[in-house]
């Protein structure tokens, strides 16, 4: 039970690592389209319109990253999946592909998209 134990610390501290850098590299993404958005706002496109328009491009990359990865399933990690469960060695027997854990970083990634979006517009000034 300790392995476990640590393991699933690790697995928390990885995840945490991997949210923050997830904001960070956003973050800094949106920083060096500063100017785009100047330009934006100069043209006549106000913060709420900006701010759509970010979120469009979150879905839209959450929904290519969705898309390449049922690709890759489809194509690879499923006879991976189902040569692994077809071995039926003790440490497989409740092998499962983890369908909730991709679901809850799916909308991790948007949830965390969007902050990073909202703190950028909080402190833009035009």
């Amino acid at each position: 039970h300790v392995i476990y134990d640590i393991a699933s610390a690790m697995n928390v501290l990885i995840m945490i690592i991997s949210v923050l850098s997830v904001v960070i590299y956003h973050y800094h993404s949106l920083l060096n389209r500063r100017y785009e958005f100047t330009l934006l706002h100069r043209i006549g496109y106000g913060k709420p319109q900006l701010c759509r328009m970010l979120f469009a491009e979150d879905i839209l990359m959450l929904t290519m990253g969705i898309g390449l990865f049922v690709l890759l399933y489809l194509c690879y990690i499923g006879n991976v999946y189902e040569a692994i469960r077809q071995t039926q060695t003790y440490q497989y027997l409740n092998f499962a592909f983890a369908w909730r854990e991709i679901l809850v970083l799916s909308v991790g990634f948007v949830l965390v998209t969007v902050i990073s979006d909202v703190i950028y517009m909080k402190k833009t000034k035009f």
